[in-house]
Formats: C-alpha cells, structure tokens, sequence
C-alpha cells in the first residue's frame, strides 16, 4: 500500500524549557527565543526561537519536547501502522509586511527542525521523502485556506496523491483556517482515504478517528438520493453500501429494462427484513408480465422516467410505443364482436378485419375506412395494424379521442428518423417541443393527460425508491 502523511505545525508543537536553552545558548540570545504571552509566561516564539534552535539543533534536540506529535508517533509504533512513502509538514511562511504581529508565530523552522528529527524518532520507511509545504497566504481565513490547499492538490506536486491507498492526517496544531483548508479539499477529493487522528494532551493519548469514513458514508448517502432523482439504479447498485440496497438498485435497474425475470432473481436475493416488500414486488411483477394493460401502464412510467432523464432517444421509442398500444387498445374497445388478439394473430389481422368489415352492421366503419387519406396523400391501407389503422378506426368512432392522439402522434416521425429507428436525425426536447407545437409546460401537462386517458396507477418506481431511501436517511 502506498501512504502519505500530513502533519500542520503550531506554534505548541515544539516546546523546550528555558533553562535547557541557556545551558547551550547565552541568556541573552536564549531570552530572544521566549516572549511573555497573555498569561504572563515565557512562550518559545516559532520563528526566532525555531531559527535559535535550528542552528544549534545537535546541542538541543535532546531537550526538545513534541506535545501534539510525539503521541501520534507512539501510536505508530504500537499499532499496525502503515509507512509512509511522502511526509508533508505544513508551515507557515508568512510576508513580514503584510502579517505584521503575526509573522513570529510563523512556524516554518519548526518544520525544518521536524524534517532533520522525524526520520531519527520513527521509522517511516525506507522510501520515505518528507517536504514542507510553505503557506505565505492569508493564514486566517478560511476561504483563503481553502483555495491554498484546492489549488496544492490540483498541482503537479500533489497528483502523485491520486495513487495512493491511505492519506493520513495530523491537523490538530496548526491554524484553524490551514487545518480545516486541508481536511476540506482532502475529504472532497479523496473521501474514504483519509485517515485522520486526535490527540489528547493531557494523556498523551493518540485516537484515530471514524470522521473520514463518516464524511465519506454521508457524501455516498447524498449522491445516492440524487441518483434517486434521476432513477439512475445502475449507479446506486454499484456504491460501497451494499446489501439490500444494492439488490434494490439492481432490481429496479432489470425492471426499468422490461427484465422481469432478471429483477425476480435480485428480489429473491433480498434479506428478511424486506420480507414484505420482497413478496410485494413479486407478486407485482408477476402480474405485470400477464397483462397487456399493466405493461402499458408500466411503459408509461418507463418513458416518463426516460424523459425525466432526458434520455430523449429512448423517450421518443417508449412513447411511439405507448402511441401505438393507446391507439390500439381505443379503436378495439369500440369494435364490438372483433375477436382479435394483437399479441397472438397480428398475422391474421387483414383476414379477420376484412370479414369484419364485410359484415352488414359494418358498412358504415368500411365506407368509411375506404374513403380515408393520409396526409401523404395516398389511400389507407388495411393491410397492416398499424397507428393509422387504428386512428381512423378511432375517427371514425370517437373524434375527440383522434384528435388528442393526433396531437402526439407526428413524434412518431421523429422516431422513425432517428437513431432509435431508420435514420441518424437528431432527438432533443427543442426538437421534440417544436415537432408538436407546444411548450415544455403544455407538453408535460399532454403525458399527465395521456396517463390518465391509460388510466395507469402510481408510479413504482417512486415506491421503489422509498425502499431505497431508508438506507441513505
């Protein structure tokens, strides 16, 4: 595995006493590194007293002191703690102008100090390259922190990150912004990754923390609901939840595909707790499979959830298909003593509509058929069961039924010219909207009209996702 390792710098994150500092240094430039803080107490300034130290590093180390790093480090070695192949130590680096008071709390020789003494008090690994990272920013601000570190991510530096396995994180000593800047851009690009550790300074005490996996988990839950929006199951089947919610996704993904048996097969793989809902579906899918009006309804919310989409191909194809069993389903209903079944004799249907026509009680319906033309000006032809067969039949017995599919029914043109179809024409909703004359409100306000001429039930789709959204609430 390959591992990488933050560390932020604060100004407690090296400490030394007083007394040790003057044995090696004189008073005079040891009482340089220390400056009285509002309590009243000598504190080690970052910048001078880093510089002091650094430069008489091998006289010193032996008397420095790690509060916040030297437990993280005990942890390490007393845990099954992976090595790291890049150490990143973040210092601030401030311009003196501009940071004015703030620019002796700068803590990049604090970092410099901590580069030359890590690698002796634990062993990182062989491969190990340890770099500071040199904030000179507006240290304060978050918003400033946060484009820092979204900016250091995206750069030539950091993209080795994008191959690692774990990136860990120390950000307890440095800078409110610089610590929430980093864990920011980190959690967002690299999510389940991180790794990140609290410590306790009053027991010295390392705690790793379940925050990335938390962050993680949640941003999964939201991208799942707005997967839920779209019906977009092919990307919910795959998250890293699993289980139940998986098989949800992956049923609701089959029958989405009209795969009945395919979407039994994941229902069956449902655990007890959606017993239920498990024989629910079932038995809904069951009887779907045998009932030519409940694949209509099905098809409806199929197209519309195709349309929701904006899957406008697929759209057009599931809703030509609705057109025509509509149409169909209409002009049957009126035909009283037509023993016709679409699904088993279309091969018989200018045999028995023919006989049909010929009957006495039927002249009317033929003269009429006989005298219609298509708006390509040629005759209606009977030879076929197609929508402008059963159209005209419609005409013929309920003119306002005609016209409503009449308004929907030149999308069948769009269709046969585009991909979907015959030809490699262009399907979008400009096209679409412009095809029938109508605007995006006017057309949504057709397909609710259309469901409710099919008479289809509620959604099950937004069932569907109900059982769903109990894993992501």
């Amino acid at each position: 595995m390959k591992n990488a390792l933050f560390i932020t710098i604060g100004t407690r994150d090296i400490s030394i006493e007083e007394s040790k500092l003057q044995e090696v240094l004189s008073p005079e430039d040891a009482a340089k590194a220390f400056q009285k803080n509002k309590a009243g107490m000598n504190q080690l300034m970052p910048r001078q007293g880093g510089l002091l130290i650094k430069t008489n590093l091998q006289k010193l180390k032996n008397h420095l002191k790690y509060p916040i790093i030297n437990p993280f480090l005990e942890y390490l070695k007393n845990s099954d703690a992976p090595t790291f192949e890049r150490i990143y130590l973040v210092a601030t680096n401030q311009n003196k102008e501009i940071a004015k008071d703030f620019y002796d709390f700068d803590t990049i020789h604090f970092a410099e100090i901590l580069k030359e003494i890590l690698p002796e008090k634990y062993k990182f690994g062989n491969q190990s390259k340890i770099d500071i990272i040199k904030v000179n920013d507006n240290v304060v601000f978050i918003d400033s922190m946060f484009r820092y570190f979204n900016d250091f991510f995206k750069s030539k530096t950091a993209q080795i990150l994008v191959e690692f396995d774990e990136i860990h994180i120390l950000n307890q000593g440095g800078i409110d912004a610089i610590n929430y800047g980093l864990l920011i851009n980190s959690l967002y690009l690299y999510t389940d990754k991180i790794r990140l550790y609290n410590i306790n300074e009053k027991n010295n005490q390392c705690t790793p923390l379940q925050f990335g996996f938390q962050f993680a988990l949640e941003q999964e839950k939201g991208r799942i609901k707005l997967a839920m929006e779209r019906y977009d199951y092919s990307y919910i089947k795959s998250t890293s939840i699993g289980g139940d919610l998986n098989h949800w996704a992956a049923y609701a993904e089959a029958r989405l595909n009209f795969d009945f048996d395919t979407a039994d097969k994941h229902l069956i793989k449902l655990s007890l707790d959606n017993r239920k809902e498990q024989e629910f579906e079932r038995e809904d899918i069951n009887s779907i499979k045998k009932n030519t009006l409940l694949l209509t309804n099905e098809l409806y919310w199929n197209a519309w959830i195709k349309y929701k989409q904006e899957s406008y191909v697929d759209f057009i194809q599931r809703f030509f298909r609705i057109v025509e069993q509509y149409a169909q389903q209409k002009a049957l209903s009126h035909m009283k003593g037509f023993d016709y079944d679409p699904k088993k004799e279309h091969l018989k249907w200018l045999e028995k509509i023919t006989t049909y026509l010929e009957k006495n009680e039927n002249q009317g319906l033929k003269n009429f058929l006989e005298g219609c033309i298509l708006d390509t000006g040629q005759k209606l032809e009977l030879r076929t069961a197609n929508i402008p067969v059963f159209m005209h039949i419609l005409k013929y017995y309920n003119q306002e039924e005609f016209d409503f599919i009449n308004r929907i029914e030149p999308l069948s043109k769009i269709r046969n010219k585009g991909i979907g179809a015959h030809g490699f024409d262009p399907i979008s909703l400009a096209i679409i909207l412009e095809k029938l004359s109508m605007d995006k409100d006017t057309f949504e306000s057709t397909l609710d009209e259309l469901g409710k001429k099919l008479e289809v039930s509620k959604n099950p789709f937004e069932r569907i996702n109900k059982n769903i959204e109990k894993f992501v609430s």
